[in-house]
């Protein structure tokens, strides 16, 4: 059963309306198998599922992989001061164009 006629059951089910910006929802997931991108509300809730699992999957590996890298690949001061113009990266002033 499709996300969109899910949420058609819910509404009668609780009696309550589904909120507009999700019916109003534009959020397309780019499926490898067709190599397109397919609207979640037109995906059954199984294929929805799977597809969350392998996103959140992916995003964990992706935040295990930056702590492995540590906090010295990203320690970076920027501080802009508007009165001349300049920029601060590091200690090292830049003048902004």
């Amino acid at each position: 059963m499709k996300i969109r006629q899910l949420l058609k059951i819910q509404e009668i089910a609780e009696d309550r309306k589904t909120p507009y910006d999700i019916i109003e929802s534009e959020v397309h997931y780019y499926s490898e198998t067709s190599g397109t991108y397919i609207s979640i509300m037109g995906m059954d809730l199984i294929h929805f599922i799977r597809a969350f699992m392998k996103i959140s999957e992916r995003l964990h590996e992706k935040e295990a992989k930056l702590r492995l890298l540590g906090d010295k690949q990203f320690d970076m001061v920027v501080r802009s001061n508007d009165e001349d113009g300049t920029v601060e990266i590091n200690g090292v002033n830049y003048v902004k164009e």
